[in-house]
């Protein structure tokens, strides 16, 4: 099994894509327990819309449907709007609406070889630090690999896309923080910005 997540742009939405594939198909029918973790999502606290959409034999399958009409070589016009039905995506389970309390997410499902699930996460963007807050602190931002500004109790973590924290340092005050210099891995990754438990600034950078 192999999976990636990624965050739009405005830091309010999350996928979670997981897939299993195998280069045969035949004889391939066993269903495995996934106990998924997301360490760190990167949502505010509060209420989050989960939602789980699956890609398999049963979900989201053309093929399938085309097999329970008998393989017709000219389907009908009801067997094309059928199989147009089985074309859109499928949730697995309905959408649940969680309360995100910062720590660690877990969700345990089956998943066939030879299939996709996606977990979407819709949320709140992160707060910011609203102006009165920041009085004492310097205006952080993140400019390509570099982190400028900062202090009075600065830090900044840096997260794979499996949500897994990979750095964590203090930012010492008004220094600029080479990102590239901290870690070796190379890949896309989520920096957060934050001071006394507030977010301050986030973006997702890629390390060549």
């Amino acid at each position: 099994m192999d999976g990636f997540a990624i965050i739009n742009d405005d830091s309010s939405e999350v996928a979670v894509l997981l897939y299993k594939f195998y280069k045969q198909f035949g004889g391939q029918t066993a269903v495995d327990m996934v106990a998924l973790t997301i360490n760190s999502l990167p949502l505010s606290q509060g209420k989050v819309d989960s939602y789980h959409y699956r890609v398999d034999f049963t979900h989201s399958n053309v093929y399938t449907i085309w097999q329970q009409q008998n393989k017709p070589p000219k389907p009908t016009e009801s067997q094309w709007a059928e199989m147009r039905a089985a074309s859109k995506l499928e949730a697995f389970r309905p959408m649940a609406e969680i309360t995100y309390d910062g720590g660690p997410y877990k969700e345990f499902f089956m998943l066939p070889r030879q299939s996709v699930s996606l977990l979407l996460f819709k949320g709140q963007k992160p707060t910011t630090a609203a102006a009165g807050d920041l009085a004492g602190r310097s205006i952080v931002t993140i400019q390509g690999e570099n982190i400028v500004g900062g202090g009075n109790g600065t830090t900044f973590s840096l997260f794979s896309l499996d949500g897994k924290r990979i750095v964590s340092s203090m930012i010492e005050g008004g220094r600029t923080v080479a990102i590239r210099k901290c870690t070796s891995r190379r890949g896309v990754f989520l920096v957060r910005v934050e001071s006394e438990g507030k977010m301050l600034t986030s973006k997702l950078i890629r390390l060549d």
